[in-house]
Protein backbone atom coordinates (compact mmCIF):
# COMPACT_ATOMS: atom_id res chain seq x y z
CA UNK A 1 0.00 0.00 0.00
CA UNK A 2 1.08 3.45 -0.49
CA UNK A 3 0.82 5.73 2.91
CA UNK A 4 0.88 9.33 2.73
CA UNK A 5 1.82 11.53 6.32
CA UNK A 6 0.71 14.80 6.06
CA UNK A 7 1.76 17.92 8.40
CA UNK A 8 4.74 15.87 10.53
CA UNK A 9 5.01 18.96 12.37
CA UNK A 10 5.59 19.23 16.40
CA UNK A 11 2.39 19.96 18.03
CA UNK A 12 0.63 17.78 15.30
CA UNK A 13 3.17 14.61 15.77
CA UNK A 14 3.69 14.51 18.43
CA UNK A 15 0.07 15.92 19.58
CA UNK A 16 0.24 18.15 22.27
CA UNK A 17 -2.63 20.23 23.99
CA UNK A 18 -1.80 23.29 24.98
CA UNK A 19 -3.06 22.73 28.42
CA UNK A 20 -1.73 19.43 29.14
CA UNK A 21 2.20 18.39 29.15
CA UNK A 22 2.96 15.89 26.69
CA UNK A 23 4.04 13.41 29.25
CA UNK A 24 7.14 10.81 28.55
CA UNK A 25 4.37 7.78 28.33
CA UNK A 26 2.17 10.19 25.25
CA UNK A 27 5.51 10.92 24.06
CA UNK A 28 5.90 6.95 23.31
CA UNK A 29 2.40 6.55 21.95
CA UNK A 30 2.89 8.97 19.38
CA UNK A 31 6.36 7.52 18.58
CA UNK A 32 4.56 4.06 17.96
CA UNK A 33 1.53 5.48 15.94
CA UNK A 34 3.90 7.01 13.43
CA UNK A 35 6.14 3.85 13.23
CA UNK A 36 3.32 1.77 12.57
CA UNK A 37 2.15 3.94 9.97
CA UNK A 38 5.59 3.83 8.17
CA UNK A 39 5.73 0.52 8.33
CA UNK A 40 2.19 0.15 6.36
CA UNK A 41 4.12 1.58 3.20
CA UNK A 42 5.39 -1.01 0.64
CA UNK A 43 4.73 0.90 -2.41
CA UNK A 44 5.51 4.45 -1.87
CA UNK A 45 5.45 6.42 1.78
CA UNK A 46 5.02 10.35 1.51
CA UNK A 47 5.47 12.40 4.40
CA UNK A 48 4.76 15.74 4.35
CA UNK A 49 5.30 19.17 6.82
CA UNK A 50 4.19 22.69 6.61
CA UNK A 51 6.19 25.47 7.00
CA UNK A 52 3.34 27.24 8.41
CA UNK A 53 0.06 26.42 9.88
CA UNK A 54 -3.14 28.03 11.69
CA UNK A 55 -3.02 27.80 15.31
CA UNK A 56 -6.56 29.33 16.24
CA UNK A 57 -6.41 32.83 14.25
CA UNK A 58 -3.04 32.85 14.15
CA UNK A 59 -0.31 31.53 11.88
CA UNK A 60 2.58 29.79 13.17
CA UNK A 61 5.98 28.72 11.64
CA UNK A 62 5.78 24.68 11.17
CA UNK A 63 8.90 23.06 12.97
CA UNK A 64 9.19 20.27 12.01
CA UNK A 65 8.56 16.69 13.68
CA UNK A 66 11.60 15.42 16.41
CA UNK A 67 10.15 12.02 14.84
CA UNK A 68 11.41 12.58 11.24
CA UNK A 69 15.15 12.54 12.59
CA UNK A 70 14.69 10.20 15.26
CA UNK A 71 13.26 8.01 12.40
CA UNK A 72 16.20 8.84 9.44
CA UNK A 73 13.09 10.16 7.40
CA UNK A 74 14.89 13.64 6.75
CA UNK A 75 17.86 11.86 5.35
CA UNK A 76 18.14 11.43 1.58
CA UNK A 77 14.74 10.81 0.05
CA UNK A 78 12.82 12.26 -3.37
CA UNK A 79 12.13 16.07 -2.81
CA UNK A 80 9.64 16.86 -5.41
CA UNK A 81 7.59 20.43 -5.45
CA UNK A 82 4.11 19.70 -6.16
CA UNK A 83 3.86 22.09 -9.17
CA UNK A 84 7.11 20.72 -10.92
CA UNK A 85 5.70 17.26 -10.40
CA UNK A 86 2.16 18.32 -11.79
CA UNK A 87 3.67 20.59 -14.34
CA UNK A 88 6.16 17.13 -15.69
CA UNK A 89 2.59 14.68 -15.77
CA UNK A 90 1.34 17.40 -17.45
CA UNK A 91 3.76 17.24 -19.85
CA UNK A 92 3.95 13.82 -20.26
CA UNK A 93 0.35 13.27 -20.42
CA UNK A 94 0.10 15.43 -23.29
CA UNK A 95 2.93 13.92 -25.17
CA UNK A 96 1.33 10.32 -25.08
CA UNK A 97 -1.93 12.19 -26.05
CA UNK A 98 -0.45 14.13 -29.19
CA UNK A 99 1.02 10.34 -30.00
CA UNK A 100 -1.94 8.45 -29.85
CA UNK A 101 -3.23 11.28 -32.25
CA UNK A 102 -0.32 11.04 -34.19
CA UNK A 103 -0.78 6.91 -34.62
CA UNK A 104 -4.19 7.43 -35.07
CA UNK A 105 -4.09 9.83 -37.94
CA UNK A 106 -1.17 7.54 -39.87
CA UNK A 107 -3.98 4.45 -39.46
CA UNK A 108 -6.66 6.49 -41.84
Amino acid sequence: PHVVLAGVNEGLLPFKREEAELTAEALQEERRLMYVGITRARTTLAVSTLRRRKKGRDTVVGIPSRFLAEMKLNEGGTREDPREKLKRMRNELAAKAALREESSGNNS
